[in-house]
Order: C-alpha cells, then sequence, then structure tokens
C-alpha cells in the first residue's frame, strides 16, 4: 500500500475551502479536560503517547466554518475515517462492540474506550470556537472497521437537539462539531487484557459535516479543510495528512438510524 498516496479528492476539497473560508478543522486539544478549538495555538496536529499506562486519555476536537443558510439548525451528521500504519487495523484500534477495545457483553461492566459526542460544556471551553451544541445534543456514533480497507475504519455519527431549541448558525464562524476521546486502557498488564498497536502511528481525517434543517430551509454539507482536517498519531507512522485517508460520503439514511 502507497502510504503517502495524495487523493485528488482532497485536494480539490482543500482548493475550494481556501477559496470560501468554509470548510472543516481538526485538532489534538491541549488537555483532556479542555474544549480546545482547532484552529488555536493550543491544539496540535499530531498526538505522541508512551503507552505506559492505562490512565488518562486524548481527545481530538472537530469543528467547522459554517456557510450562509444556516437558520436553524436541528443536528449534524459527521464522518471521521482512520487508517493505521499496518497492513491491517491492531486491536488498538478495534472499538466495536466485544472486540479488545470495544463495549464488553454483559454481565461485563467494561466500556468501550472510544467516546464521540457533541457534548461541549461551556465551563471548559478556550473561547475560540462558538459552542452551538453545548450539553444539548443527544444521539449516537457507529464504530466500523475494515471500511474500504483492512488497516481502515470509520466513526458515522449524528448528534440532533429538539427543534424549539433550534437557532442560527453565523456564516463564517467556526463552531465544535465533535469530541472524540480515547481513553489509555489496555495499552499496559492489568486489570484488563492489553490490546497490542498502542504504539502504530495512524492518521486521522474530519471529512464531512451535514447540517440539518427542518424542510424548506435545506441541509448544508461542509467538506475541506479550512486549516487542517487530518491528524496523526504517533506522527503517522509513515503516513501523511492530507491524503491518508478516504473522503467517500457515508449513506446518509444509515447515519441517521443511530438517532432515534
Amino acid at each position: 500500500m502507497n502510504k503517502t498516496l495524495l487523493l485528488t479528492g482532497v485536494l480539490l476539497a482543500l482548493t475550494a475551502s481556501a477559496a470560501s473560508a468554509v470548510g472543516l478543522n481538526l485538532g489534538w486539544a491541549a488537555s483532556a479536560a479542555e474544549n480546545t478549538c482547532p484552529s488555536s495555538l493550543g491544539s496540535t496536529a499530531n498526538k505522541t503517547s508512551a503507552c505506559l499506562s492505562n490512565g488518562g486519555a486524548s481527545v481530538l476536537i472537530g469543528s467547522a466554518v459554517v456557510p450562509s443558510g444556516l437558520v436553524q439548525v436541528t443536528a449534524e451528521e459527521l464522518q471521521v475515517d482512520l487508517q493505521e500504519a499496518a497492513a491491517a487495523l491492531s486491536d488498538w484500534w478495534h472499538f466495536e462492540d466485544g472486540a479488545c477495545r470495544g463495549k464488553q457483553p454483559s454481565p461485563s461492566t467494561v466500556t468501550s474506550s472510544l467516546a464521540f459526542t457533541a457534548f461541549f460544556d461551556p465551563l471548559n471551553d478556550e473561547g475560540a470556537c462558538l459552542n452551538y451544541w453545548q450539553t444539548a445534543a443527544s444521539g449516537g456514533f457507529n464504530y466500523q472497521p475494515g471500511v474500504t480497507g483492512p488497516n481502515r475504519a470509520r466513526i458515522s455519527a449524528v448528534f440532533a437537539i429538539q427543534g424549539s431549541s433550534a437557532g442560527p448558525m453565523t456564516a463564517g464562524m467556526e463552531y465544535y462539531c465533535f469530541r472524540m476521546v480515547i481513553d489509555n486502557r489496555h495499552a499496559v498488564a492489568g486489570t484488563l487484557p492489553v490490546c497490542n498497536g498502542c504504539q502504530d502511528g495512524a492518521a486521522i481525517a474530519f471529512n464531512v459535516a451535514k447540517f440539518d434543517q427542518p424542510p424548506g430551509a435545506g441541509d448544508h454539507f461542509v467538506e475541506g479543510a479550512v486549516n487542517r482536517q487530518c491528524v496523526l498519531w504517533q506522527g503517522g507512522g509513515g503516513l501523511t495528512c492530507p491524503g491518508a485517508v478516504p473522503t467517500h460520503r457515508a449513506t446518509w439514511g444509515q447515519v441517521k438510524s443511530l438517532y432515534r
């Protein structure tokens, strides 16, 4: 596999977003307790972990600089893709139910090592992104390994608020979209089994956000990067941004099935 393959679709999206000043941003937070806006100085493009402890977590935050026409936003639908610098996903990147780092079947109380939400406590904001969803959005996500390749995975998610609480988003402003938390459990021997692969490089891309509105108002897709839409884990292990992950849109009907 050519680990430095540049995808034409990504490059075209980057060119378009540069001209329109509308697009996506992605970055590692300064700390697990802070909502670090991806365009702020505290946000980073690479996360390095020593993988020597089962405690703590890494937080990845996605945002969008939105277009005009968002007058009553009720929901967002998101697609995030991951690729590991290996022939196939290691146990570390298997978060699906029953997998090494996924939620374990009852009667176990072990939860997934991956959390993906639109929960942004205003008390933790550092100020650069607008916080539309705050703590009111509900919904869910699906982690699917093997999408477009054995060393890849896709997160599809939808989060929504009550229609009575919906309001506008200001064109050209940057808004929080998602908060992705990857904890360090299973890194070393302890009460839980070790899941190999923590030290492997990977690339993660925020590929598309769709903002939903009531019928007649129109839904809006946001794609391409404003600053960056792809980040690395452990330096990427030879993978580069952009281009390390696919950009195919999810089937939005399937994404919406996550939310009831």
